[in-house]
């Protein structure tokens, strides 16, 4: 690639080759850059910028001076933007089949932790997410240029992997050049740079992310990991627009029913309608509606918060108090127009509700608002107060009733048979059916000739995407919690990039994910609301939780759940994820080996009492369910020992689910 000139890339930024780089002026370098991540004018802040893109330019071309022909292989991309993710590299180094991943501090006397986590995070978005980087030899620097002196003389490489952060002086950065060539000549091979430039880059975000960048204009199919996901996704999505406009253009009212397998997206495509249908009309005519509490604070503080970063003149509480119009609490929707607003109907056409199998039965609603009326009766009547045309989207989890009340989805069906007949149904293959992807319930007990129904596959999302490195994970949750161990094996087996280990150390549990955590990807821990017993190692699920805090946080502030201090239980974290989970397992729920199947427990007052209402161990194992299900990269689980001198917690409450969960 010798002589070829600096141009900029696919990915934004611009590349060049070393020769290149020492012999294009400085200023025609800073001309191209600024064109390309769209700089428009040089504001106070673009100077700083600038004068940083100097300092940069100008030790590249000195600490590689003497490489030119020993690196004429060589390619350097500046301001290499990481695609549907908001972040730039500030240089990427590609010699042959190696990438050098490089953040410089300008200024900085110091090498702050905050540097070394995100030049490694952005060396795991490549290895993960970037096609051609998949399998390479990852090298993430910081390079700090008012530090010193420079220490490494050697470079240790692990083929393939992305290597642990190099800190380099920027004063030494050239002698650390000589030892990054030294290295790499018995571990690279020649790679083909253009073909690294124009490679494909599909991540799988978290839902905070997914939100975000729906929320500030991005489509669906922009923030989607796989071709598959992409596919599901967008199929879906056009399901929901000819349902949309057949609802306008016929002026009547249309339920849809969105199933599918755990992570694969579902509250995605939910954020993703009300970004596709906001607007329609004329005006903001859609709303994500969710009951449960803790994602809504946190989608919408999450929301916030980048919107505050994103606009400048922008006060923190406006851009909360914008964003909660975009992500309510449907029980707080309810009650307004249930008992409040009684007459008039919602400004929003296009209503999704998230997690629709947890809407309150009547008795629950009776108790807690003194409403008469079930979720699902109260939500049809409140859309189909307009005149014309609505949409309720209903999105639909199985297995993932975790409290007393809930209704699940056949609620939803006696509505529509009772009273909304007049309603159009628009529902998945499985919805009708029962499979597990419903954990078995249907919509129907036996379809009803006075409603119509449209049975469209799209509205079933199928490719599950949380877990980016395993889609088996799901599969095998259900085999464990369904207590059939040989199915649990055999998807075991097939869960070869996401790895789940049983530890009976508290300790142990902490170590691993301490050791796994990487960049900023996040690590907590988990554990069910029922699990009063491991107060006594510190793990109390009574302590409220700021489930702000413990999301967004850094790992050094103490409430994070970086800090492996706080757990959070099954009520705060479904719906949510982490990159790696600690599930903290209590005796609630015990394997019993010798009769295969669960015992259900709940600690009463100082002694466990056993649970003997089959809805109520139904909860219990999904609760399990929930809490398996959190984690994107990896699970270890901590069966307690036990204490022979506590009854409560005598060994043999916790060794057979240990010996249980150990068999894969």
């Amino acid at each position: 690639m010798s002589g070829m000139l600096p141009q900029q890339g696919l990915h934004g930024g611009v590349h060049l080759t070393l020769r290149d780089l020492q012999a294009t002026p400085s200023d025609e370098l800073i001309g191209l850059l600024t064109r390309s991540v769209g700089a428009g004018g040089i504001s106070q802040h673009d100077q700083a910028q600038i004068e940083a893109w100097h300092t940069q330019i100008e030790l590249l071309r000195s600490a590689t001076l003497t490489l030119t022909d020993v690196l004429s292989d060589c390619l350097l991309i500046f301001e290499f933007d990481i695609p549907r993710r908001g972040k730039r590299i500030d240089t990427v180094l590609l010699l042959g089949g190696l990438i050098v991943v490089m953040e410089f501090k300008v200024g900085a006397n110091r090498f702050n932790a905050e540097a070394i986590r995100q030049v490694e995070d952005y060396a795991l978005e490549l290895a993960d997410f970037h096609e051609p980087s998949h399998g390479k030899t990852i090298v993430p620097v910081v390079v700090a240029t008012g530090a010193g002196p420079f220490e490494q003389k050697s470079l240790a490489l692990i083929p393939g992997e992305v290597q642990a952060v190099v800190r380099v002086p920027g004063c030494d950065l050239g002698e650390w050049m000589q030892v990054l060539f030294k290295a790499s000549l018995d571990h690279v091979s020649p790679g083909d740079h253009t073909k690294w430039i124009a490679g494909a880059y599909k991540p799988t975000p978290t839902i905070l992310e997914a939100a975000g960048r729906l929320y500030a204009g991005h489509g669906v199919e922009s923030i989607t990991h796989s071709e598959a996901g992409v596919q599901n996704l967008g199929g879906t999505q056009a399901a929901l627009g000819r349902a949309v406009k057949r609802a306008r253009d016929e002026q009547r009212k249309v339920i849809c029913f969105i199933t599918g397998v755990p992570g694969a997206g579902k509250t995605l495509a939910g954020l993703n309608a009300v970004h596709q249908f906001s607007g329609v009309g004329g005006r903001d005519n859609a709303v994500f509606l969710s009951g449960n509490g803790p994602l809504v604070k946190l989608l919408v503080e999450s929301l916030a918060r980048d919107d505050h970063v994103r606009n400048k003149g922008l006060r923190i509480m406006d851009a909360r108090r914008k964003s909660a119009t975009f992500v309510q609490n449907v029980h707080r929707f309810i009650e307004l127009f249930e008992q409040r607003d009684t007459q008039r109907p919602p400004d929003e056409r296009v209503v999704v509700f998230d997690e629709a199998q947890r809407a309150w039965n009547a008795e629950h609603a009776l108790r807690k608002f003194k409403r008469p009326t079930s979720e699902p009766v109260s939500m049809l009547r409140i859309m189909d107060r307009h005149a014309g045309w609505a949409v309720l989207v209903c999105l639909i989890g199985g297995g993932q009733e975790i409290n007393t009340g809930e209704a699940g989805l056949r609620e939803w069906g006696r509505a529509l048979e009772t009273q909304f007949s007049h309603w159009q149904a628009w529902v998945s293959p499985e919805l009708m059916a029962g499979d597990a992807s419903t954990a078995g319930q249907t919509l129907f007990k036996h379809r009803p000739g006075h409603v119509e129904v449209v049975s469209d596959q799209a509205l079933h999302l199928s490719v599950p995407m949380r877990s980016y490195r395993s889609q088996l994970v799901g599969d095998w949750v259900n085999a464990v919690i369904g207590f059939e161990p040989e199915r649990a094996q055999r998807h075991a087996e097939a869960l070869k990039y996401f790895p789940v280990v049983i530890t009976r150390e508290l300790a142990r549990a902490r170590e691993w994910l301490n050791h796994r955590r990487r960049g900023l990807r996040r690590a907590g821990l988990v554990c069910s609301s029922g699990a009063r017993r491991l107060r006594r190692h510190g793990i109390d699920p009574t302590i409220e939780l700021g489930i702000e805090d413990w999301f967004l946080a850094g790992c050094d502030d103490v409430r994070s759940s970086e800090f492996l201090e706080l757990p959070a239980t099954e009520f705060a974290i479904q719906g949510l994820e982490l990159d790696w989970v600690g599930l903290c397992w209590d005796a609630d729920l015990r394997a019993n080996d010798v009769d295969k199947r669960w015992e259900h427990w709940k600690f009463v007052g100082k002694d466990w009492k056993r649970i003997g209402v089959p809805i109520n161990q139904r909860y219990l194992e999904n609760k399990y369910r929930v809490l398996l299900t959190r984690a994107r990269e990896g699970v270890v689980i901590w069966v307690p020992h036990g204490d022979t001198d506590d009854r409560t917690r005598l060994p043999r409450l916790y060794d057979g689910t240990a010996a249980y969960l150990a068999r894969w």
